[in-house]
């Protein structure tokens, strides 16, 4: 027969209820398959006929058939081990029969299988590159504790042996990485040393894992605290308090030295204690810097009335990233002077009232707060909130609000997020916060809340509403000299956008759709008493909304230019896209595109009593032009344009002839 390509070896392991062991290759005699097993270490060679049976002689496979069942846990072996004897003897002037010597030809090539899977001594055979040959070892005498090694000809020697105490023994164990008592476990550390700086010592001597010096999650909030409050006391710039995964109950640490930060590795919880502060980075008086938070979780057994998961106060450079936070009053508390602080890709649970705050009430001033990359979910008030109340140099100013996500739902009731960002300012120190790039879904109040400020622009924002919100962005008392671009204001029952009391605002590039939903004297964008607006390049598309922009107040030095209003339902033929109900002058519409893209539209100029004050140059389109007159000059009215100026003013028909 042909010999196929197999390994001549099977193993697995005895459940003590199975009797049946298989081996798929090939067995000319029942004499050349040997079992063994092996448990604990003892190694158990077992009969043919004694201990088992044999299934499957001749063929490609079978099965071993114990007698009884082999004990749990133990390793069966089977394997092939042919004898190295040929007993056919060909005779001269006899048959050659194909059957005498397939027979011999296939013995040879299971020897040769045996062989290279490891058996008929092949393990004690150093195997090198085809082409090379090596000379045979020393008797065992010679090797006897001693290590194989190569000469520089590549050729076997051994050398003197390794005991436990030696540096060849130590090497060896260094090299060992596997195990925890070997390779590095067993390079010792000394907290006290003075390690220089760029040694091994010197970076262990940066990470204090609150484990390794008493601390744990077993252990009470004021045990670990009487523990780690010393070591954050005792740390120098470099050094990380290090929590490792577990819940950790803590009281207030402080955290009082430069560059001294604490770290989570794994899923590292610290468990918060009632209305108290967990980690306060800074001390009043002075500046800490380059102090970083990082890879916590922050939790509490209850949701709090008070306190903050983290206080970063008086810090310059630092940073609060990748931590949770839940079941706090304030996530991150931002207190007195802090320049320069980073709070990236935190997330913020439900059971957290302000996600991130800061009260700069005759607490001086907060500089170059950047917030990025973090998500708020269900955050009960608001995901920023930020007042200052202009007394000295007290402000909120030079944030960047940027890339966060803030979601909430009116399921959650009263529990639901108020505003994304609520920011109120004073004075002139109020100024450059950005809020860029966001998005906001679901919440229950004016999705961003900004008054009091100056030179803060809101672009690129996503706000979508629910039907059940007030407003989308709500802007103005001073908050002004900013841009509001390219957001997009979908599903608000009351405007999108309500701007207010504030100038000097390029409102360009926005898409509004579906807003203004309560109905009635509603408008996808409202701006009251404002002054220096320029109102370019939106898109406005509504079936609630009677006016996409409502102008109304003492409004001043007004451009709505290159818009598109595109509305439908009950309020697609309504007499204004844009509604002019203010007092004030220098205003200028043009080149917008829509239903209704003059001052008005209607069937006849406008009468008295219309409460709108109209200015030299409004026009009115006639929405349903006739022709008039007697041929061969008949016209059609197009509209009316005022020329003085008053309530309704004197206004003239502009006619157009018609050829007939």
């Amino acid at each position: 027969m042909s010999v196929v390509e197999e390994t001549p070896i099977a193993s697995s392991v005895a459940n003590g209820a199975t009797s049946v062991f298989p081996y798929s290759f090939t067995v000319l005699n029942a004499a050349d398959l040997k079992v063994q097993g092996e448990l604990n270490g003892v190694k158990t060679i077992y009969t043919l006929g004694v201990d088992y049976t044999l299934s499957g002689v001749g063929s490609g496979s079978g099965s071993v058939n114990f007698l009884a069942n082999p004990a749990a846990g133990t390793v069966i072996t089977r394997y092939r081990d042919t004898a190295l004897i040929r007993t056919t003897d060909y005779q001269n002037n006899g048959d050659l029969l194909a059957g005498a010597l397939n027979g011999d030809m296939d013995r040879l090539w299971l020897v040769l299988q045996e062989i290279y899977g490891g058996g008929k001594g092949a393990p004690t055979s150093l195997r090198v590159p085809n082409g090379e040959t090596v000379p045979a070892l020393a008797a065992a005498g010679s090797r006897a504790n001693r290590v194989l090694a190569f000469d520089s000809s590549g050729n076997p020697i051994t050398i003197p042996g390794v005991d436990s105490g030696s540096a060849a023994a130590l090497a060896l164990d260094l090299a060992n990485g596997g195990n925890s008592t070997k390779a590095s476990g067993q390079i010792a550390f000394n907290g006290s040393l003075p390690y220089p700086d760029g040694s091994l010592g010197a970076e262990v001597r940066r990470k204090v894992y609150a484990a390794s010096r008493g601390a744990s999650p077993s252990k009470t909030a004021a045990q670990n605290t009487a523990i780690l409050q010393p070591l954050l006391d005792a740390m120098t710039a470099g050094d990380a308090l290090v929590f490792t995964s577990g819940d950790w109950p803590i009281n207030t640490l402080y955290v009082q030295n430069d560059r001294v930060s604490v770290i989570g590795e794994g899923d590292a919880t610290l468990v918060l204690q009632g209305n108290t502060d967990g980690l306060v980075v800074g001390v009043t008086g002075s500046m800490l810097s380059f102090c970083d938070v990082v890879g916590l979780k922050f939790d509490r057994a209850a949701k709090s009335t008070d306190g903050a998961a983290v206080k970063m106060v008086n810090t310059a450079y630092s940073s609060v990233r990748r931590c949770g936070f839940r079941n706090s009053y304030k996530g991150i508390w931002v207190k007195t002077h802090n320049d320069s602080l980073l709070i990236d890709g935190n997330v913020f649970y439900d059971g957290t009232y302000y996600g991130i705050y800061e009260n700069n009430i005759n607490e001086t001033w907060a500089n170059d707060l950047r917030i990025c990359h973090n998500y708020f979910w269900h955050v009960e008030y608001a995901a920023l909130f930020m007042t200052a109340d202009g007394v000295g140099v007290a402000s909120v100013g030079d944030t960047y609000f940027h890339h966060n996500v803030i979601v909430s739902s009116p399921s959650k009731g009263a529990l639901q997020t108020k505003h994304a960002v609520r920011v109120e300012g004073a004075g002139t120190y109020n100024t450059n916060v950005r809020v860029e790039q966001n998005v906001m879904e679901g919440l229950r109040n004016q999705f961003v809340w900004m008054v009091g400020l100056n030179r803060s622009p809101v672009i690129g924002n996503y706000f979508s509403g629910t039907g059940t919100n007030d407003v989308g962005l709500y802007y103005g008392s001073g908050t002004g000299n900013s841009q509001i671009g390219g957001n997009t204001f979908i599903g608000f029952n009351s405007s999108g956008a309500f701007i207010f009391s504030t100038g000097g605002i390029s409102f360009c590039n926005n898409h509004f759709t579906a807003n203004a939903t309560l109905g009635g004297a509603t408008a996808e964008l409202t701006m009251q008493s404002v002054q220096d607006v320029m109102i370019d390049t939106n898109f406005f598309s509504s079936a609630s909304s009677k006016w996409c922009i409502d102008l109304s107040g003492t409004t001043d030095q007004i451009i709505i230019t290159s818009n598109r209003f595109s509305k439908s339902g009950a309020n697609a033929n309504y007499a204004l896209d844009i509604r002019l109900n203010f007092f004030g002058s220098n205003r200028r519409i043009q080149s917008n595109l829509g239903n209704d893209v003059t001052s008005g539209a209607g069937t006849s100029s406008p009468v008295a009593g219309s409460a709108l004050q109209w200015y030299q140059g409004d026009r009115i389109e006639n929405k349903a032009p006739s022709e008039l007159g007697t041929s061969p000059n008949k016209y059609t009215i197009n509209g009316w344009i005022c020329t003085i100026q008053g309530d309704p003013g004197t206004w003239q028909q502009q006619r157009m002839l018609t050829g007939n």
